[in-house]
């Protein structure tokens, strides 16, 4: 509601890579337990989530068009992750 409704469609995630914490055996925990550590940087590829209302199309599987053409950066408002 915050960034969806007065900024446009879509709100973007970076990805966040997490290595195999040295576990070679399944085990029937929760992946947030099993895997606690996570490289420092963020991966420059991107999730979206879409209001599909706003949605046009896709530019690759990683970007979306939407009616909306402006482009707001979430980062600069509060409770955003730096």
């Amino acid at each position: 509601q915050d960034y969806l409704v007065p900024y446009g469609g879509a709100l973007v995630s970076n990805w966040i890579l997490f290595g195999s914490a040295n576990k070679t055996v399944y085990s029937p925990v929760p992946v947030t337990k099993r895997f606690q550590y996570r490289d420092k940087e963020t991966h420059n590829v991107v999730k979206s989530i879409v209001k599909a209302s706003d949605y046009v199309g896709n530019r690759n599987p990683h970007a979306v068009k939407l009616n909306n053409r402006e482009n707001v950066h979430t980062s600069e408002f509060p409770g955003a992750i730096q």
